[in-house]
């Protein structure tokens, strides 16, 4: 989702899953892209880590998935899952489970690639960093990966409930303590995690034209 004074509502509707909401501050738009992501990797999660609990099961994965090569052993992967184009190709007799879930990972961030151009064309702008919050940007090695695909910084809020933080800024000013949502948001220091381009970057940029489709 982007804050943008600028929305192009003529070719909005000709994107799959997108959005546009006007935003609490007068004169802006928060046009965005709906799309499965953390819940491609859930499914994942079932398929191969389903007696492990989530929690553990989550570590388990991203360690496992760590331990892979950029590129995955050539393992590919659609995360469409409401297509019926959706699934791995490239599978071998060696590809093991921390192959398809990183297979997914960057798959979801080559998406992520994509879908931030259509952003980028339907507001104007061009992004120089991003800025991830939810449960997915718990995911280190995940927010590794799309830094090194977008070669953007990627900045991870270090707060877990930030629509209700966010929420509360509006309360806050609603009840009198502050004049504006944007006083009361001053009064609290945010913390961010830092992710960077780094070794693969390259990489990734090569293997690109493997996963962006117009």
């Amino acid at each position: 989702m982007v804050r943008t004074p600028y929305v192009n509502t003529g070719i909005l509707p000709y994107y799959a899953g997108s959005t546009c909401e006007l935003d609490a501050r007068k004169g802006l738009f928060n046009p965005g892209l709906q799309w499965p992501a953390s819940g491609v990797l859930e499914w994942i999660r079932r398929l191969f880590w389903k007696d492990i609990p989530p929690s553990e099961a989550y570590r388990k994965m991203i360690h496992e998935a760590s331990s892979v090569s950029p590129s995955s052993n050539n393992l590919r992967m659609n995360c469409r899952l409401l297509t019926t184009r959706a699934g791995w190709y490239g599978t071998t007799l060696n590809t093991e489970r921390r192959h398809f879930y990183r297979a997914a990972l960057e798959a979801l961030g080559y998406q992520l690639k994509q879908n931030l151009s259509i952003l980028e064309k339907i507001s104007g702008f061009h992004a120089k960093e991003l800025v991830l919050v939810g449960g997915g940007s718990r995911n280190h090695l995940w927010n590794q990966i799309k830094a090194d695909i977008l070669n953007l910084p990627i900045k991870v809020l270090n707060e877990a409930e930030t629509t209700v933080l966010g929420a509360s800024f509006f309360a806050w000013s609603g009840a009198g303590c502050y004049e504006s949502s944007e006083k009361a948001r001053e009064q609290f220091s945010y913390h961010y995690e830092l992710y960077t381009p780094g070794e693969h970057q390259k990489t990734y940029n090569s293997l690109a034209q493997d996963f962006i489709h117009e």
